[in-house]
């Protein structure tokens, strides 16, 4: 994205008037050819919490607006509908365009989709209104999910385990994997709550 990025950035400065209201779209998703095997859920919440960020960042760095003109919670992890994955996928992706700065808009792939009468549930996690109705996600999901912040739902991970992509040109299908963080990374993020907060001198 970055030439493209690069370019729009360059006509917002000099022709502010036509290109104000122009937005970059992008399109993210965890498939084709960002799901080869093997796959966990793991793969899944490590690319929406440590690496997708840096896909977005020739936008993000630039202030360009931009729009996710389609994600989706279908992914390469066949146990989609397990454990709750679902809701934890689709949380950590919303929480990401909404803490991210320049991401103004989001869409979900597909409101709905022409299921097949014989076989209902195939295809589901690509049809939002039938994966509510189906009880997948509550119809209120939105407003009462936690996306103030990055991916609430990683907990202790979000401290440290996130691999570093330092020198890596990040693209859709870089591999992601949690790091285990060490004792003094954690130490150090307690010590720093500490000191915000003035607890710890």
């Amino acid at each position: 994205h970055t030439e493209s990025a690069e370019w729009l950035a360059d006509k917002r400065e000099e022709d502010p008037a036509n290109f104000a209201g122009v937005v970059f779209d992008v399109h993210l998703y965890h498939l084709y050819g960002d799901n080869t095997a093997p796959w966990n859920r793991d793969m899944d919440y490590c690319k929406t919490c440590c690496r997708d960020a840096h896909i977005l960042e020739p936008m993000t760095s630039r202030k360009i607006p931009t729009i996710v003109g389609e994600f989706g919670v279908a992914t390469g992890f066949n146990g989609w509908a397990d454990d709750d994955f679902l809701k934890t996928n689709l949380a950590n992706q919303m929480s990401l365009w909404n803490t991210t700065e320049s991401v103004v808009g989001s869409f979900l792939w597909n409101f709905r989709i022409l299921p097949d009468p014989f076989h209902p549930r195939d295809y589901l996690e690509w049809s939002l209104i039938d994966m509510i109705a189906e009880g997948a996600i509550a119809p209120d999901f939105t407003y009462k999910t936690d996306l103030a912040t990055l991916c609430p739902e990683m907990g202790e991970r979000m401290h440290g385990a996130c691999p570093a992509f330092g020198g890596v040109k990040v693209i859709f299908n870089t591999k992601c994997m949690w790091h285990q963080p060490s004792n003094s990374t954690r130490t150090g993020h307690v010590r720093r709550l500490r000191g915000a907060s003035g607890a710890d001198a």
